[in-house]
């Protein structure tokens, strides 16, 4: 007989649910170069990995800035001259693009699985306020009882407040929720200190983030969206 562990599964969006393809800084070096501008790639990365850094060190004080800020962050790191607010704007534009995102084939059925067995579903996701409607664009809105954006609601991972929102929307508790994303700090430590059970869905060639990991961090993780089914049920 299946027993459930978990009455309700918080999901992040960027990482988790879809796919960037080509990668992060690909998509970025693509943004520069239809700017007319060029960053050598193994800089631009250097850059990306300090910007991400910095945004979850501000995210762990409690402090929220929009992609925006971070974008103009990393354009600064590399030493760029010239309007850059205006060139983040570019640069965002060709990253958030539908066609780069790819629902993974894995989530419909998932999803509908988690469904079947009663889990309460959200997407819990540090991502401006648009989410809802890209949610949409992918098919699955209807599987969950809220999209949780952080750019909507003022307050983003790895804070506590944005958990307790995702809590919040599926009325579940925190021992008996798990959050699955694919950031060691914002999803996993931090739904780790709001109570929730969290793991790491951590695909090996890290096409959504840049921050450097080598799995020594103890971090709970799966390589595969459909492992989740298995965190959740126990035969």
């Amino acid at each position: 007989m299946n027993q459930r562990k978990f009455d309700a599964v918080l999901f992040d969006w960027g990482g988790t649910l879809v796919t960037l393809d080509p990668s992060f800084p690909a998509m970025l070096e693509q943004g520069l170069r239809e700017a007319g501008l060029q960053v050598d790639r193994e800089r631009l990365i250097a850059c990306l990995v300090r910007g991400d850094q910095w945004i979850q060190e501000l995210n762990a004080r409690g402090e929220w800035v929009g992609d925006q800020t971070y974008y103009q962050r990393v354009l600064a790191e590399t030493g760029l001259d010239g309007d850059l607010p205006a060139l983040a704007r570019q640069v965002q534009a060709v990253i958030v693009r539908d066609r780069h995102w790819e629902l993974d084939p894995e989530a419909p059925a998932v999803l509908a699985k988690l469904r079947e067995l009663d889990c309460r579903l959200a997407v819990v996701s540090n991502w401006d306020r648009d989410l809802a409607h890209r949610v949409a664009k992918m098919g699955v809105t209807h599987y969950f009882e809220e999209i949780i954006a952080s750019g909507r609601v003022g307050t983003a991972k790895p804070e506590r407040a944005i958990f307790e929102l995702g809590l919040r929307a599926t009325g579940g508790r925190a021992d008996r929720t798990l959050h699955v994303g694919d950031h060691p700090l914002a999803d996993v430590r931090g739904a780790q200190a709001a109570g929730l059970s969290a793991v790491l869905l951590d695909r090996g060639e890290r096409s959504h983030l840049t921050v450097p990991f080598d799995g020594s961090d103890g971090l709970p993780r799966i390589t595969r969206l459909s492992e989740v089914l298995g965190l959740v049920v126990h035969s």
